[in-house]
């Protein structure tokens, strides 16, 4: 079985970071936060995400292979069953 995390980078007030987060726990899904209200969180987030204008950035990590997400609406595209 697979071990898969989600990292969120959010910011305080952010209405989408809240939505990301109640989706991961109402699916029992693992993730870890990282508030960009932290000045040494910003100059990683902007190496990593260099064009970003938005936050929510969400990533996905399967077995140690990091994917990106993107925002909420592609998490909750991405969480979706297909039909």
């Amino acid at each position: 079985m697979s071990n898969t995390t989600y990292k969120l980078y959010t910011k305080k007030g952010c209405g989408f970071c809240v939505k990301a987060k109640e989706l991961l726990r109402e699916k029992e899904l693992e993730f870890e936060e990282f508030s960009l209200e932290k000045p040494e969180l910003m100059e990683s987030f902007k190496s990593k995400f260099p064009t970003a204008k938005t936050v929510p950035q969400i990533t996905k990590i399967n077995d140690g292979n990091e994917e990106y997400i993107g925002g909420y609406t592609e998490l909750a595209q991405s969480l979706t069953p297909l039909r």
